[in-house]
């Protein structure tokens, strides 16, 4: 009898293994509508990359932003007609621009297919002077085979042409490994996936090109990516990829799925202030930057204290009453990215802030913005409130309530002045 229960017990136990085992197949695969939002981080060379193996923790936690863009997905009619022919094909694009001079390519998209058991690459579409021109591939790229599980391993080839007659041709040719090397848990910015796998996919491809009637000139290339998939995530959630030369590998670009994420920003240390006081602005950025220069308008302020248009935080001395708006522009390798606020600092001559009162009281506004009612929370008995536009003009009064009817003030930016017995001091509105 013990005989047959062991048999039976390690039986049952390799099944509930191999049913936990984590799988990835074609819900996990964009589609048409699909939508992904990707960070892309700066390029982190203390991460091993290439850890594999089962019950792995890849913890990239620590990862820094460089940028965020959507990868966005379309059926594959809409990018280009002569597509028809593929049954439920959809595509992204990949590239803006490819070539030079007379043999630019705009708009470069690939086309996929899914099926239950593999996602291809099937055709590639780009336009020439302005004329949408399709690929196809003689030999599908198969990109995934399905189901992905930890220990697959799959080798394919593939091939696609593009000729502009005499003048330009190339042929893309080469070979696919992809192995799903490891399984466990992921760490990113974003959020911890307890179950994934990591899939190791090899390039090893030639690009043939030839230009009018000069000979094909081969032009070898090995590109590899690790890319982590969680199950009922679609799209891989983290990628990185690189090239590898003489047996080393290169990280070029890493990049996760994430949340939308302010990547530029700036605070103030005050928004009213009077003519000839110092405003501190802070750069708060979630980016790495190379260079920032803020520019302010109207054009009445100084810089002061040794800073600059380029400082960190930078010192600025307002000359002229009014309402100023800040913009924060910053450059990191990917190009230049910006933040604009208008309205942000109001200067008023005539009005004198308690700065202090301004930071540490209690009163609250609320609903900010509003339509018609404004109500005071932690109101006093006695207050005086007095709206005012951004030039310090007053646009009504109201004495010993904490609701404010500003149904007839035009849609904009205003400030509440809350005036009684031990302070005077301001809040800012808007009105809907």
């Amino acid at each position: 009898m013990i005989r047959i229960l062991i048999p039976l017990f390690l039986g049952l136990f390799f099944s509930m293994s191999a049913s936990s085992q984590v799988q990835i197949g074609m819900a996990e695969m964009p589609d048409k509508n699909s939508k992904i939002l990707y960070s892309y981080a700066n390029v982190n060379t203390t991460i091993d990359h290439a850890k594999k193996g089962s019950g792995q923790t890849w913890d990239y936690s620590g990862l820094t932003y460089a940028l965020q863009l959507p990868e966005e997905y379309k059926s594959a009619t809409s990018i280009n007609f002569f597509f028809f022919g593929i049954q439920n094909g959809f595509g992204t694009k990949t590239a803006d621009s490819l070539g030079v001079g007379q043999f630019m390519m705009r708009d470069i998209y690939d086309v996929f297919k899914t099926t239950s058991k593999k996602m291809t690459a099937e055709g590639r579409s780009l336009k020439y002077n302005g004329i949408p021109v399709p690929q196809f591939y003689s030999d599908a790229d198969e990109i995934y085979q399905f189901p992905l599980k930890y220990g697959r391993k799959d080798i394919s080839t593939f091939k696609v042409s593009f000729s502009l007659g005499n003048q330009f041709s190339m042929v893309q040719a080469g070979e696919r490994t992809n192995e799903v090397e490891g399984e466990g848990s992921l760490i990113t910015p974003y959020k911890t996936y307890a179950s994934c796998i990591k899939i190791k996919s090899v390039v090893d491809e030639i690009d043939s090109i030839k230009l009018l009637s000069l000979p094909s000139i081969p032009i070898p290339r090995k590109t590899v990516e690790y890319k982590w998939f969680a199950p009922g995530v679609v799209g891989p959630v983290l990628v990185v990829s690189g090239a590898e030369l003489l047996g080393r590998f290169t990280v070029q670009e890493i990049r996760f799925q994430d949340e939308p994420v302010s990547l530029v920003g700036f605070k103030a240390d005050k928004y009213v202030v009077r003519l000839n006081d110092v405003v501190t602005l802070s750069d708060t950025s979630a980016i790495t930057t190379f260079t920032r220069t803020w520019n302010i308008t109207p054009n009445t302020f100084n810089f002061v204290n040794g800073t600059n248009a380029g400082s960190e935080n930078p010192e600025i001395e307002f000359t002229s009453m009014g309402a100023y708006a800040v913009e924060l522009l910053v450059r990191n390798r990917f190009g230049q990215m910006s933040e604009k606020r208008t309205n942000y600092i109001q200067v008023l001559e005539a009005v004198s802030v308690d700065q202090t009162a301004l930071i540490n009281n209690n009163y609250t506004l609320y609903p900010n913005p509003c339509d018609d009612v404004l109500h005071l929370g932690n109101s006093k008995p006695g207050v005086a409130l007095e709206v005012l536009d951004l030039n310090g003009k007053i646009m009504f009064v109201d004495i010993g309530h904490d609701v404010v009817n500003v149904s007839n003030l035009k849609a904009g930016i205003y400030l509440l002045r809350i005036k009684s017995e031990e302070e005077v001091t301001f809040r800012k509105f808007q009105k809907l």
